[in-house]
């Protein structure tokens, strides 16, 4: 079994721990990353673990993403991000539209886009315009007069 050494050449130590290890890596001129045997004399010492279980942060991002989910196939597959932060919001959840966007962007979801709105349909080109029933005239530099 390899015993841990410290760089620069400091003799092994039981309270050496993951961060400490890495920074005096770095401070000596190493990238910080550790060999195979290494990392497993941190193991056996008990200093680099990965939690057994998730986090809280990792179950309350499972739970987000699956309550933006359901919201989302109840809604037939339309509502985007800000439609369903408010349902979230109704529902207590304190979470940002943001948040919301970028789940529903690492699930593959995507609300149905509004329709494209149509211009003015009193537009010149598109329908005849109607009759100047006034008989207004339009001249450069003295404005509008009526004809009369």
């Amino acid at each position: 079994m390899t015993r841990l050494r410290h760089p620069g050449g400091a003799a092994d130590c039981p309270e050496t721990t993951l961060s400490t290890w890495v920074s005096r890596a770095k401070k000596t001129g190493g990238d910080g990353t550790l060999s195979a045997p290494e990392r497993e004399e941190l193991v056996r010492l008990g200093r680099f673990r990965r939690p057994a279980e998730p986090t809280k942060r990792e179950v309350r991002r499972a739970r987000l993403e699956e309550r933006i989910t359901n919201f989302f196939r109840e809604s037939g597959d339309t509502y985007g991000s800000p439609r369903i932060t408010l349902d979230l919001w109704a529902e207590g959840w304190q979470v940002s539209v943001n948040t919301v966007a970028e789940i529903m962007a690492d699930l593959g979801l995507q609300g149905r886009k509004p329709p494209r709105r149509r211009r003015s349909l009193t537009r010149q080109g598109k329908r005849r315009a109607a009759p100047d029933l006034v008989h207004r005239r339009f001249d450069a530099g003295t404005g509008c007069s009526l004809g009369r």
